[in-house]
């Protein structure tokens, strides 16, 4: 069932860098240093399938821009002001 968590979170991440419009650069960028980050640190906790820790989904971009029970994690566009990054 985690292996196939983990793919299903990974597939649906996959969608992220179209939805957000970034370049390819970008693009490159997140499935190298981020997805992997997220995929072994948070995905087994965070995630729309069997767990929300603190209300929390980092799979799929609405869960992203709901936030979790504190708040927003992400502002979209502005890093500086993302509590997630």
């Amino acid at each position: 069932m985690r292996s196939s968590l983990t793919a299903i979170s990974l597939s649906i991440l996959g969608q992220i860098p179209t939805v957000f419009g970034i370049t390819t650069e970008q693009s490159d960028f997140f499935e190298t240093k981020i997805r992997p980050v997220l995929a072994e640190s948070c995905y087994d906790c965070h995630n729309s399938v069997n767990k929300k820790k603190a209300g929390l989904a980092l799979d799929y971009r609405d869960a992203l821009l709901t936030g979790s029970e504190n708040g927003n994690v992400i502002e979209p566009g502005n890093p500086e002001d993302s509590p997630l990054i």
